[in-house]
């Protein structure tokens, strides 16, 4: 760039974070570059600032064009952060925040792919699609993971898989394999009814000489009735056994 000592002295300065950023760049330490990156774009401002003060129109498009790489080079060092978090999250053994962990790292890809259409940054477009549909997937498949582990680990408990069943079907919405999320409802749904139905007929072997406790556990048998999908003629056998003792 010809220009007086002035510019050039920023010129040379942008130039000198340029070169930093780029080393920083290629030994991976991404936030670094960027930090430097932003330096060496401060710097171009004043430059374009300056040329267009003297009315230096190529001094100006030149520093314009700087500017445009450097940003677009902050743009391949956050897509290298992003894709680094993400294979960091992929190791987790806790599937629970290793999927709600991708699901920010997708949210922070969508951002940067907005970035990148407005800088019409091409080459990095097509990775970062291809880096979000593959995440989805991840989490897609951790998600159904982590509620197969989790009813692995509390089917005998009630309470706790009430609780999975809530979290399932707050989940469902957000998994494209409708087909594979509704086994994994249905499946919890029906250990739920099984315990419950077993819980109604120990209470029947401990009680069946008792007449009025007999009577309870029968109302307590319609009352949930409605609740069930999966088990109706098990509860409804259980119901006979407990009105025959009664009559």
């Amino acid at each position: 760039m010809n220009a007086s000592p002035d510019i050039d002295y920023i010129v040379n300065s942008a130039k000198k974070y340029s070169s930093e950023a780029r080393q920083q760049y290629n030994n991976k330490n991404y936030d670094k570059a960027i930090e430097l990156f932003n330096k060496a774009i401060n710097e171009y401002e004043k430059v374009k600032s300056l040329a267009l003060t003297k009315n230096n129109k190529e001094l100006s498009n030149k520093a314009i064009n700087n500017i445009l790489n450097l940003k677009k080079s902050i743009l391949n060092a956050k897509f290298n952060i992003i894709q680094n978090k993400i294979a960091t999250n992929l190791k987790l053994s806790n599937k629970k925040q290793a999927f709600e962990n991708l699901e920010n790292n997708l949210k922070e890809l969508y951002n940067l792919l907005n970035e990148a259409k407005n800088l019409n940054h091409s080459d990095l477009i097509n990775p970062i699609n291809q880096l979000s549909n593959k995440t989805e997937i991840n989490i897609e498949k951790l998600k159904i993971a982590y509620l197969t582990e989790e009813f692995n680990k509390n089917k005998n408990t009630i309470t706790k898989l009430q609780n999975l069943l809530k979290e399932a079907n707050n989940l469902k919405p957000t998994i494209k394999d409708k087909e594979q999320i509704n086994k994994i409802i249905d499946i919890i749904e029906n250990q739920i009814e099984i315990l419950k139905i077993k819980q109604l007929s120990d209470e029947y072997e401990k009680n069946i000489n008792n007449i009025s406790k007999l009577e309870s556990l029968l109302k307590e048998s319609k009352q949930i009735k409605n609740t069930i999908k999966h088990q109706k003629e098990n509860l409804t056998n259980l119901q006979k056994l407990i009105a025959d003792e009664i009559i």
